[in-house]
């Protein structure tokens, strides 16, 4: 009786969709879907912080994936953490959420209160060009370029 109610529950379980794979979000503003596991392979799609993932595979820091859209592809595994587990139970009063742009920042523990409070202790300093440079957008192919020229990266000498 025992091996067959077994039986009866992997059955279900199995046929219900049951998976034991792993799912991953995106930790980042943005991120690549590339079509190899390195950096310069071609794009498939743009991620954004949030994006649900399931991990198929893992290889040298990085993760072959699968978008809910079933776009499968390698993102790299400074890009992504496991998806926390949701406890509704247990949260409680008004629902927030931080913008992607804020929590990539406060990742790196940098948000705008930090930011307002070093500006106010060092009035001398110049925010100019830095807020230029957030401005600044290099496409793929100028930064592999530049990678190649000297030798960086994928194209580094072997010493």
């Amino acid at each position: 009786m025992k091996k067959i109610f077994l039986f009866i529950i992997i059955y279900l379980l199995i046929n219900l969709g049951f998976s034991a794979n792993e799912f991953l979000v995106v930790k980042v503003q943005t991120t690549a879907l590339r079509a190899e596991p390195r950096f310069f392979a071609p794009v498939k799609i743009m991620l954004k912080f949030g994006d649900q993932l399931e991990k198929l595979d893992f290889q040298q820091g990085w993760f072959q994936v699968k978008t809910l859209n079933a776009v499968s592809g390698w993102v790299h595994s400074s890009a992504v953490q496991p998806r926390p587990a949701k406890l509704a139970g247990l949260t409680q009063g008004p629902k927030t959420q931080a913008t992607a742009s804020e929590m990539a920042l406060a990742s790196k523990g940098f948000n705008r209160q930090v930011e307002a409070s070093y500006r106010q202790r060092h009035p001398e300093v110049d925010y100019t060009w830095v807020d230029r440079m957030l401005n600044f957008k290099n496409g793929q192919a100028a930064i592999e370029k530049f990678l190649k020229e000297g030798h960086l990266g994928e194209w580094r000498e072997a010493k």
